[in-house]
C-alpha cells in the first residue's frame, strides 16, 4: 500500500490568492520528505509507522488483510511565520489524484485491503507565510 505527501499550494495571510490549492495532484506540485505517516487498524490502533521519502512517497507492507486508515503528519517547520495545514480532500473525480486526509484530523476515511491487494492514500499539505511588517 502506497500513497503520497504533496504540497498543494500556499497562502499568505495578507493575500487574497495563494498557488494551485487545488486537493488534486498536478504537474505544479512539490513533496514533502521525512514526514511522519502511520497504518491504523479498523479500532484506531497503529499497525506500522514510517516517513516519507525525498519524492514524498511512504509505502505499507501488509501481513494480513482488513480495515485500515492512514494518518498522515503535518511536516514541521522552525520558522515560527510558517504553518502548515491539510487540503480540502475527495476533490475532483479522479481518487488517484486527490487528497484523501480529512483536513481536521489528517486521517484518510476507514479503507479494506486484502493480503497482496493495494490501496493508494495521499494528502495534500497548505503553507502558510504569516508575515506582518512592524510599524
Amino acid at each position: 500500500m502506497t500513497g503520497r505527501l504533496f504540497n498543494d499550494g500556499w497562502e499568505y495571510a495578507n493575500a487574497p490568492t495563494g498557488w494551485d490549492r487545488d486537493g488534486l495532484q498536478n504537474g505544479n506540485d512539490s513533496w514533502y520528505a521525512g514526514v511522519v505517516v502511520q497504518l491504523l487498524d479498523a479500532s484506531g490502533a497503529v499497525v506500522a509507522t514510517t516517513t516519507t521519502n525525498s519524492s514524498g512517497v511512504y509505502s505499507f507492507t501488509l501481513t494480513a488483510g482488513g480495515a485500515f486508515r492512514v494518518r498522515f503528519f503535518l511536516p514541521t517547520s522552525t520558522n515560527p511565520m510558517l504553518a502548515y495545514r491539510f487540503t480540502a480532500p475527495d476533490q475532483g473525480s479522479d481518487d488517484s489524484i486527490d487528497s484523501d486526509a480529512d483536513a481536521a484530523t489528517g486521517e484518510s476515511a476507514l479503507f479494506a485491503v486484502s493480503l497482496g491487494g493495494t490501496s493508494h492514500q495521499d494528502a495534500g499539505v497548505i503553507w502558510r507565510y504569516d508575515y506582518s511588517p512592524g510599524p
